[in-house]
C-alpha cells in the first residue's frame, strides 16, 4: 500500500481490498504498482512477453490484492479486521 500511495493510486488499490469482485484495472496502473524488474521476472518465468503478462495482470492484480487483504485481516484481532 505504501507503493500505491507513492504513485498516487492508493484510492484505487484500497477499493480492491474491499470489493467482492474488483473490476479490472489498466496497464498503466499495473506498471505503477509493480516494479519493472518484478514484472519482467514474472513474464520470463511464465514464458510470456512483458506486454502479454501486463495485460493478464490487469484482471489478476486486483483480485490478488483483495485475497491478500482477506488473509491479513484474518490474522488481526477482531477489532482490527476490515
Amino acid at each position: 500500500m505504501r507503493r500505491a500511495a507513492d504513485h498516487r493510486i492508493y484510492d484505487r488499490v484500497s477499493r480492491w481490498r474491499t470489493a467482492s469482485d474488483p473490476e479490472a484495472t489498466t496497464v498503466a496502473v499495473v506498471r505503477k504498482f509493480l516494479p519493472v524488474a518484478d514484472r519482467t521476472h514474472m513474464a520470463k518465468a511464465l514464458g510470456w512477453s512483458l506486454g502479454d503478462h501486463e495485460n493478464q495482470l490487469t484482471s489478476a492484480l486486483p483480485k490478488a490484492v483483495r485475497d491478500h487483504a482477506k488473509i491479513l485481516s484474518c490474522r488481526l484481532p477482531r477489532w482490527h479486521r476490515l
